[in-house]
């Protein structure tokens, strides 16, 4: 009988990379070939809220999605950020579950609805990419890690830099954080008084500038040394 070839270690991040980039064309479909819905959401609409029924996941096709959940004082703060090419609303095992965190879309946005169910039946026939998920999923957690880590020991200004380095996204060349202050300042678990000095003095020393809500970041070097 002959034995059946092993695929290359790298098959799965292949097939991964190939699904992804197919999602974000205007046609979006599963592996399978079976057509996926697109959805739109304007500013500050609400996708999900916390602990409502988890049947979809979705993938962000264009735009921005905040996630929230409350802390054991009730208050909403923001548990990451969601940009085009990401996943989110994924539920352990891929079944019927609760979201464990809101999400609501921070601009004008696109997302790819794609039911739970789908991802398990697709695992099933394609193991290697619930190999590669899994991968993102345990390189992105770590990376969260060491950043909620050195938020519980950081000065103002280190905290501050660290989550205006983690949260930005470049657009056109320029390196820019669309989130509010209440949002950033949640985010590390400072006041947003203290936030808001904190920005202010970075301004003033020529390491960001603000427009409107965004701040763009001047002096990417200058931050990175905040965390030193």
């Amino acid at each position: 009988t002959k034995l059946r070839q092993a695929k290359p270690m790298n098959a799965g991040k292949s097939a991964w990379d190939n699904w992804t980039m197919g999602l974000l064309s205007d046609k979006p479909c599963l592996r399978s070939g079976k057509p996926l819905h697109t959805v739109k959401f304007e500013k500050n609409d609400t996708v999900y809220l916390e602990g409502d029924q988890s049947i979809e996941a979705y993938f962000v096709k264009s735009g921005g999605i905040r996630l929230e959940r409350l802390n054991s004082r009730g208050k909403r703060i923001c548990s990451g950020v969601m940009r085009k090419g990401d996943f989110f609303g994924l539920a352990p095992g891929f079944q019927d579950g609760n979201y464990l965190d809101g999400a609501v879309s921070i601009e004008t946005t696109e997302l790819v609805r794609i039911p739970q169910s789908r991802f398990l039946s697709m695992f099933a026939s394609e193991p290697e990419l619930a190999i590669e998920l899994l991968r993102q999923i345990l390189v992105k957690n770590g990376v969260l890690g060491v950043f909620a880590l050195s938020m519980a020991y950081g000065s103002a200004r280190e905290n501050t830099a660290r989550a205006l380095l983690h949260f930005a996204e470049e657009i056109e060349g320029t390196f820019v954080v669309r989130l509010s202050r209440d949002d950033l300042a949640n985010s590390v678990g400072m006041a947003p008084e203290s936030i808001s000095r904190t920005l202010a003095k970075f301004k003033i020393e020529g390491f960001i500038e603000t427009h409107g809500r965004a701040i763009h970041l001047l002096e990417i070097n200058s931050l990175e040394d905040e965390l030193s």
